[in-house]
């Protein structure tokens, strides 16, 4: 067996602080800090060809491999296991790279152990690298230069800032929330509170600030800590139903319930 090759198509991380947090049993047992230092971190049994090893017999001598593109996104691609790499469930197609999303859990082969996937693993943001290691540009010059490209983007239209809040149910991809420990609800009954939110906020004088404040108390994403805060992203940065639904919002403009595979959201546009 060769050692893993990188592909062409990789490069150098762009996300400081990303992390997978090792859990066991629902409870946190280590975290794997290296995703966001390396272009590849392996993943297997036989450790002449992996980074990380993992003992469980299912596992293959080199199993999976955590990636960076040029886009900043973060990758976890199957290497022709035996038994399979997982994400959210769903066994992933061999040597076809799957993005990373905020949240994600990867389990490799029959292995009891899973890795959630934090872009932010210390709470601040997600940081991409200066462009270079060479770049003696001060912090200031760095900024306006950051400002002046963000004002580009937008103009181009390839960005859009959203607040959401989120309502799991049982058929979600993850039924349990910082709220609960596990979903029972139905989408239908979902689809329904969501109704209600969006008729509250509505008839609220403050469409924003009441939404942020719904959102906060009860969203059952992560993002309800900012009042669903989802701050700016570009096309192919969020899953198919709500980047549509995002893209074609106006500003100060609230969707009607938007279904994906995290649950049912209510999406506000705020840039």
């Amino acid at each position: 067996m060769d050692r893993f090759k990188l592909p062409s198509w990789a490069r150098d991380p762009q996300l400081d602080n990303a992390a997978l947090v090792v859990m066991k049993g629902g409870k946190q047992i280590g975290k794997i800090s290296r995703v966001s230092k390396n272009r590849a971190v392996v993943f297997g049994r036989n450790k002449s060809f992996a980074d990380v090893i993992l003992q469980h017999p299912s596992i293959s001598r080199q199993h999976a491999v955590i990636l960076h593109g040029k886009s900043g996104n973060m990758y976890v691609m199957d290497l022709k296991s035996s038994h399979g790499s997982f994400v959210n469930k769903r066994r992933l197609k061999p040597e076809s790279r799957e993005p990373l999303f905020d949240g994600d859990i990867i389990r490799f082969g029959g292995s009891s152990r899973e890795y959630m996937c934090h872009l932010s693993y210390d709470g601040k943001s997600r940081k991409r690298r200066a462009e270079s290691s060479g770049d003696k540009r001060s912090k200031k010059k760095r900024k306006k230069v950051k400002k002046e490209k963000e004002k580009t983007t937008e103009e181009a239209g390839e960005n859009v800032g959203c607040c959401h809040l989120l309502v799991k149910h049982k058929d979600s991809r993850r039924p349990s929330s910082w709220k609960e420990e596990e979903i029972t609800r139905t989408a239908e009954e979902a689809v329904t509170m969501i109704k209600e939110y969006k008729k509250e906020i509505e008839g609220s004088d403050d469409v924003e600030a009441k939404f942020k404040e719904l959102a906060s108390k009860n969203s059952d994403c992560n993002s309800h800590s900012r009042g669903g805060d989802l701050g700016k992203f570009k096309k192919g940065k969020m899953q198919k139903p709500f980047e549509e639904c995002a893209f074609a919002l106006k500003v100060g403009e609230l969707s009607d319930p938007v279904d994906t595979a995290s649950g049912v959201h209510l999406i506000y546009r705020t840039s």
